[in-house]
């Protein structure tokens, strides 16, 4: 279930360890130890760039061990360095060569006799400096990540920190007191006990009587670097482990609450006991989460049928739909959303740009408007030509007739775009259930339908030049809103 939370990115809370800590807190030799091998990249810097989902599934004595990606589900990795040179190239090729992080996890499944059956998530050390092309606010960047896992209720924290290190400057303990408080869900790890000064130990935080957490803190022993270059086995290092707490003075009355092994334990039982508390509530979000996808399939109509001629039917259906629904939506007949019964739309939207926009431009046109008497007298002198006139000439009245017919051209205009961008509108907004199944389908009808508005537009606006051009071919004077003005000069002694 985690492999498909983790390859949906489902909302659904899932009981996990997610081990947080600062650069070299000895966080990656933890995970290691719990594992038995050595399959963590390793290096300066940020080495773990992405979130790792490490599931560890328990095997019989004897078995082979091996891991498997969930995005290589059919390739089975027995050499464990191979393991590791996948997720160094897995991270580089999503997150990039420069350092940077990326939030899309990697899953990764163990499966050996050697291990306790866990699930743990390994994040990005937590750095305060960007180095190198790391962006500025890595740091912000890597805390924003831990917090999406850390702040979900059934995530347990692993909070690793070294022991030779002061607690109050704990990456890791500040940012889970920031998502629990209380302690309840938060199990503290020490490591390099053995590196502390001469003379200290890590007993009053081991034995609670400082920063004491309800889950209590596990006292572990990492390989050293020497050990590691050494490639020294971490069978042997948990030899060296259980002998260190043993003999040591200090650790010695509380060995079996310390080490590896220890700390496998509690976090299995911390995680089968989280996972028998959420069980009840992951029913509940599941369950509600099915009803919603059968619902949703529901919506998308029956199954598609197989043979051709059905297919055509039921493509000719949908096409008949959506014509349907914009005809309807044109003619008001369609049913409103409650929700948007203050906005005109359909065609009520249309009448209003024809009726309300268009109408009231035109009646706002003022005939008159930047035409002086001197430009009128310029017209009639230019319309006599060389001759002299008694009466107004017919030409010059045709030519301020001309000038304002033309004002009405651009309104006109530009009413035909507005009308055409709003039937795109509509045609965009509309939905039919059966297209959300479709989508290409959806694409190719929107874009269909938009080339036909926008030819119904070039043959709109062509009309509309053209009854505009009519008008200014020929004024009829003897039209009756000039029949005052023929009856004057008539009667003109």
């Amino acid at each position: 279930m985690q492999e498909v939370c983790a390859l949906t990115g489902s909302p659904i809370d899932l009981p996990q360890i997610v081990v947080i800590g600062g650069q070299s807190s000895g966080k990656s030799s933890v995970l290691e130890n719990l594992v038995g091998r050595d399959f963590l990249p390793r290096g300066t810097g940020i080495v773990t760039r992405r979130p790792l989902v490490l599931q560890l599934q328990t095997l019989p004595p004897g078995e082979l061990e091996y891991g498997v990606f969930l995005h290589k589900p059919d390739e089975k990795f027995t050499d464990f360095s191979k393991i590791k040179g996948e997720i160094e190239g897995d991270t580089e090729k999503i997150a990039g060569a420069n350092k940077g992080i990326s939030s899309k996890p990697i899953v990764l499944k163990i499966f050996s006799p050697h291990v306790i059956s866990l699930t743990l998530v390994d994040t990005p050390g937590i750095a305060r400096v960007a180095i190198g092309d790391q962006p500025q606010n890595i740091e912000e960047q890597i805390r924003q990540l831990i917090m999406e896992y850390i702040r979900k209720p059934n995530s347990i924290i692993l909070a690793v920190h070294p022991a030779n290190q002061d607690l109050a400057t704990s990456d890791a303990l500040q940012l889970a007191q920031q998502v629990d408080p209380d302690g309840q869900r938060t199990l503290g790890v020490l490591t390099k006990v053995d590196l502390m000064d001469k003379g200290t130990n890590a007993l009053p935080v081991l034995l609670g009587r400082q920063f004491k957490l309800k889950r209590d803190w596990t006292a572990v022993v990492n390989r050293s670097q020497l050990q590691i270059e050494q490639e020294a086995s971490i069978m042997d290092s948990h030899k060296q482990e259980q002998k260190f707490f043993q003999e040591h003075q200090a650790y010695k009355a509380i060995a079996d609450r310390c080490g590896v092994k220890v700390l496998g334990e509690r976090c299995n039982r911390l995680l089968e006991e989280h996972i028998r508390k959420s069980l009840p509530n992951l029913k509940q979000q599941l369950s509600k989460m099915i009803k919603q996808r059968e619902q949703e399939l529901e919506s998308f109509g029956p199954p598609l049928p197989e043979d051709e001629t059905s297919q055509g039917w039921l493509l000719l259906e949908i096409i008949n739909k959506f014509t349907k629904q914009f005809s309807q939506t044109i003619l008001g007949e369609s049913v409103s959303d409650p929700d948007k019964l203050s906005q005109i739309k359909g065609g009520a939207r249309l009448r209003f740009i024809s009726n309300e926009g268009l109408a009231k431009t035109l009646n706002e046109l003022d005939p008159n408007k930047d035409l002086t008497a001197k430009d009128i007298s310029l017209v009639i002198h230019n319309a006599s030509g060389s001759k002299p006139s008694i009466f107004v000439p017919d030409k010059a009245f045709e030519l301020l007739a001309h000038r304002q017919i033309k004002m009405l051209r651009g309104p006109c205009l530009k009413a035909a775009d507005s009308i055409h961008n709003e039937l795109l509108r509509l045609i965009t907004e509309m939905e039919i259930p059966e297209l959300m199944r479709f989508w290409k389908l959806r694409d190719n009808i929107l874009e269909i339908s938009g080339d036909l508005l926008s030819n119904a537009l070039d043959k709109t606006q062509a009309t509309i030049n053209t009854i505009i051009d009519t008008e200014l071919s020929y004024i009829n004077t003897n039209h009756p809103d000039f029949i005052g003005l023929n009856l004057l000069l008539s009667d003109t002694p």
